[in-house]
């Protein structure tokens, strides 16, 4: 089971500091689920790939609501997206930015909401099977909504491009920790079958407090070549619907590599 669901907030009267927020989410996060009773903690704690994404912090966009904020949360582990899945308001506690103090207003579920879905992994993976014999894409394309970045192997340093290999091996990675549906690349193949198609991305710097952070954020297209073998187009579809759960790069669990995809039809 894969949730993704909305927290919001409202600070009334109170400024919200500007730092990125991915830390005091995260934190958050923790202090929810030892709430709702869950006992692996400790456990999630040590995990090198852990099974949940979150936002930083974001602002009502309109004028009435500028005093509210909300989060949002997915997972793809099966106990913590059920404990997730039965939340209520009453369980939430305040979130806290840097002595701000925001309080829990309510837990949005509705799908007409852009950042609530709930699939399988059965589900990602047989819808993109059924794409994949249809062909009906050769352009995949992904919104990187908060910013992104990349660690090059063996280097303390980071990419924030997004490099197609970069971008798939994130999420095959994090697909196969995680699904009991294996998902295999022959990766020099990709590499000869699949290209970006059109890009239109910036850097940002984000300021954590104590570090700093480059990212990128925007829009990038990937080409599927006509060629490719069906199981290569197989796994992409179902990586870039599965990229809506687990965000993309590193630091996902601290609000970085939020992603959405696109439809391949609106690359031209």
């Amino acid at each position: 089971m894969l949730i993704s669901l909305v927290l919001r907030f409202r600070s009334p009267g109170q400024k919200v500091p500007k730092l990125f927020t991915g830390h005091a989410v995260h934190a958050y996060l923790f202090n929810l689920l030892d709430a709702l009773g869950y006992e692996k903690i400790d456990a999630l704690h040590e995990m090198s790939e852990k099974p949940f994404t979150i936002s930083p912090l974001m602002k009502g966009r309109k004028e009435a609501d500028r005093d509210h904020y909300w989060i949002r949360i997915a997972s793809f582990a099966q106990d913590i997206s059920v404990l997730l899945g039965r939340l209520s308001e009453r369980a939430l506690p305040p979130l806290f930015i840097k002595g701000v103090k925001l309080f829990p207003e309510r837990v949005l579920m509705d799908r007409k909401q852009p950042w609530v879905r709930e699939t399988s992994f059965d589900d990602l993976y047989n819808t993109a099977l059924v794409w994949a014999k249809a062909r009906e894409e050769d352009a995949i394309g992904l919104r990187f909504v908060t910013p992104t970045t990349f660690k090059l192997a063996g280097s303390r340093l980071n990419i924030p491009l997004p490099w197609p290999r970069l971008v798939f091996q994130s999420l095959a990675n994090r697909w196969n920790a995680f699904s009991p549906i294996p998902l295999w690349i022959d990766w020099p193949d990709f590499e000869r079958r699949v290209t970006v198609a059109k890009c239109d991305v910036r850097t940002r710097l984000l300021d954590f407090g104590h570090f700093r952070q480059v990212g990128f954020v925007g829009e990038c297209w990937f080409l599927i070549d006509p060629q490719a073998k069906l199981s290569l187009r197989h796994a992409l579809y179902t990586l870039a619907q599965f990229a809506f759960y687990a965000g993309v790069g590193r630091k996902t669990t601290m609000g970085m590599g939020m992603v959405r995809p696109l439809q391949g039809r609106d690359v031209v």
